[in-house]
């Protein structure tokens, strides 16, 4: 397998690809950020051999990070640290310190803060790892013995034989150079993934492989980084979706400049709502409402952008923002920040249908009344 990476679109089977390709005999390595991406792997491997192969390990990044690379090196950590290890207690959700707390007039110091340079800022007071700063202590512990994460990660090409990462544009900042220098040093990765849906979640939004500083990076520089990093770089296996039909893709491709097309399964138009069309849209529950955001501000079936990500519907009608409204126009000068243009994406290929695109001033109208 060597180290691939699959620059698929919407729809395009990222999840059924791994599990598809997948060789059962070996010891596979399965890797996903969110746990809705982990329950999609379970059921298309159920759904393609019967049951999950016994030799292959599904689990979620963090799940990964602290089974794989920290519990076991915990007394190597500490003392890297220049501290005894005692024993922790697993992974904390709970929300990271600061290092002060304030009533909206003073400040104070907050006694559960503690330096970076002590192990006990990585861990609660009832000594469990905060899952947002697990990659980040192991970056800081490999800047100290520079050997320490090449180690570990050689080690784990005895351990699995093929390591595959989904959605891999979910990863971000620390994440993502941890998963940089697995692939430096494991010997079997395919990482697959969607260049246009990253920066479309509440998080994850800032920093590498997709933005340097204040600077974004390009679909074309992010193929020169990743041919850097020593991955063989395919952008046509999975640029066809199996999801939206060539209508909504031709759509996409001339007002977004996205390249998407279509496998043409599935039949749908690109629909601009007429007003007298407006209330009767609204109205239907069969056809969600895609809104920029605040979706549970109004009383219609109705989901923001962003959090459809990884949904799929019968027919959808995405409700346009001020910036976005005269997209049907000829000259239509896409403007729009990356941001806004992913999410957009996003919303626009949810449907193995029609799509229809209403203007934020119909909608304003229709559920103000």
């Amino acid at each position: 397998m060597g180290k691939r990476v699959i620059l698929a679109v919407a729809g395009a089977g990222k999840t059924y690809h791994i599990c598809h390709n997948i060789n059962p005999d070996k010891k596979n390595l399965i890797l996903a950020f969110t746990h809705e991406n982990i329950y999609n792997i379970t059921k298309e491997l159920t759904k393609s051999f019967g049951s999950i192969p016994a030799k292959t390990t599904i689990c979620t990044f963090h799940s990964f990070v602290y089974r794989l690379l920290i519990r076991p090196y915990e007394p190597t950590i500490f003392d890297i640290y220049g501290e005894q290890f005692k024993n922790t207690r697993g992974v904390s959700f709970a929300e990271i310190p600061k290092s002060f707390c304030t009533d909206g007039t003073r400040k104070w110091s907050n006694k559960n803060y503690h330096k970076v340079t002590d192990i006990a800022h990585f861990m609660t007071p009832s000594r469990q790892y905060y899952c947002g700063l697990m990659t980040d202590l192991l970056i800081r512990v490999n800047k100290k013995n520079k050997n320490f994460l090449p180690h570990i990660f050689k080690s784990i090409n005895e351990f699995y034989e093929a390591i595959y990462v989904d959605e891999f544009q979910d990863f971000r900042e620390k994440d993502f150079e941890i998963i940089k220098m697995m692939v430096l040093n494991v010997e079997n990765i395919l990482l697959v993934g969607d260049y246009y849906q990253h920066s479309v979640s509440g998080k994850n939004n800032t920093g590498m492989p997709f933005k340097d500083g204040k600077k974004s990076i390009s679909y074309e520089q992010f193929i020169s980084e990743l041919a850097g990093y020593g991955f063989e770089v395919d952008s046509h296996s999975l640029n066809e979706s199996r999801r939206c039909s060539a209508e909504v893709c031709t759509f996409i491709r001339e007002k977004l400049g996205i390249k998407i097309f279509s496998q043409d399964i599935h039949q749908g138009k690109v629909i601009e709502v007429p007003e007298d069309r407006v209330k009767e849209i609204i109205s239907n529950d069969d056809i969600v409402k895609l809104v920029y955001s605040n979706a549970k501000n109004y009383n219609c079936f109705c989901k923001n952008w962003s959090y459809s990500k990884g949904d799929t519907y019968d027919s959808i009608c995405v409700v346009l923002t001020e910036k976005s409204n005269n997209i049907f126009k000829e000259n239509w000068n896409n403007n729009l920040s990356e941001s806004s243009r992913n999410k957009l994406y996003v919303a626009l290929t949810r449907s193995s249908g029609d799509v229809y695109i209403m203007s934020s001033q119909q909608f304003a109208r229709e559920v103000s009344k």
